[in-house]
């Protein structure tokens, strides 16, 4: 079972959002308006993926999508997009 322990900072940049928790990092990432891909760097620092190529991430930059973020409680993140609305709380938790 992971526990991340409690949010202590979070970070937005443009289409990035950083978090920090009491024992990792996760990072966020708005691709699109209904693509977001969370990133914990568990093994590796480098973030790995197929599921994202080139021309999607240049799309990306060029639309411009970017996310928003507000407190939804003490221990809850609310970050949304055009179509998407993602909690991220306590521990890690993703929903």
């Amino acid at each position: 079972m992971r526990d991340y322990g409690k949010i202590t900072d979070w970070k937005l940049n443009a289409n990035e959002l950083e978090i920090r928790f009491e024992r990792q990092t996760m990072i966020v990432t708005a691709y699109t308006d209904e693509i977001i891909n969370v990133f914990v760097p568990t093994w590796s620092e480098d973030h790995r993926t197929k599921a994202i190529d080139d021309e999607a991430y240049e799309r990306m930059e060029e639309r411009g999508y970017h996310i928003d973020v507000s407190q939804g409680g003490n221990d809850l993140l609310v970050l949304t997009t055009g179509a998407l609305k993602v909690n991220i709380g306590d521990g890690g938790y993703v929903d």
